[in-house]
């Protein structure tokens, strides 16, 4: 795989002959984002929705194709205009953004291979019915932002400590199956205001054996979280509980 920037071209009209002196190369790419986008059969109706693809085309359509500037005296081309690809279709959503920031992709992936989908397929299929029709979140406590074969243990529950802990509780394990003593809890805090905000708390090492653990909350000033997910982690990272939601307003 290359990651160069520059490109060295020594090529010539004849066969076995290097030029020293050649053309010149600029790399330009041209990025697009539209702000409203939406699904091409359940929003193709939508007049203020956007495909990104669609746009660029129109854009790429108004530039030169071929030869941009020819010298009439040397009988040559001098800048020329040539589209390497058009990439689209990222379609990561900020929600799934969020999920990678944390740390949580590997469960994703895992859970997705025997289905040979990728992570961000299951994730969507998981998903889909939590979001309304302004593409935001609409019912958080479907949301389910780890899968794996761990277990939660019973009885979870939140209390309120002081303004910037909480406390989260559950019962001891006797039977669980596919769970180890040193399984970690692990927790992501979300709000939706003025756009999606993910915070992941500082925890510390709690483990499933303590059977507690306190969550210091973010202090930022103006910006409160009340959607609270806990799961459990295999000590090595790559096994997940499903994840539990919690409401803060507590």
């Amino acid at each position: 795989k290359l990651n160069s920037e520059y490109a060295l071209v020594l090529d010539s009209d004849k066969l076995g002959n290097f030029e020293i002196a050649g053309a010149g190369y600029t790399k330009l790419t041209i990025s697009v984002k539209t702000p409203f986008g939406g699904h091409s059969g359940l929003d193709i109706a939508d007049s203020k929705r956007l495909n990104a693809a669609k746009v660029i085309s129109e854009i790429i359509s108004k530039i030169p194709q071929g030869v941009y500037k020819y010298d009439e005296n040397d009988e040559s081309t001098v800048t020329s205009i040539n589209l390497g690809s058009i990439i689209a279709g990222g379609v990561e959503n900020a929600l799934y953004q969020a999920v990678k920031a944390a740390g949580l992709l590997s469960g994703w992936k895992d859970a997705a291979r025997e289905m040979q989908w990728t992570g961000y397929n299951l994730f969507v299929k998981l998903n889909q019915r939590v979001f309304g029709g302004t593409g935001k979140v609409g019912r958080f406590e479907e949301l389910t932002l780890t899968v794996g074969d761990l277990e939660n243990p019973p009885g979870m529950e939140v209390v309120r400590v002081d303004a910037e802990h909480v406390e989260v509780r559950w019962l001891e394990e006797t039977s669980a199956r596919r769970c180890r003593e040193d399984d970690h809890l692990g927790a992501v805090l979300l709000r939706e205001e003025d756009g999606l905000g993910m915070a992941v708390p500082k925890i510390g090492d709690w483990q499933r054996k303590h059977c507690r653990a306190v969550i210091r909350l973010p202090t930022e000033e103006g910006k409160s979280y009340e959607h609270l997910f806990c799961y459990f982690c295999s000590a090595d990272g790559k096994r997940f509980s499903r994840s539990r939601y919690f409401y803060m307003n507590i």
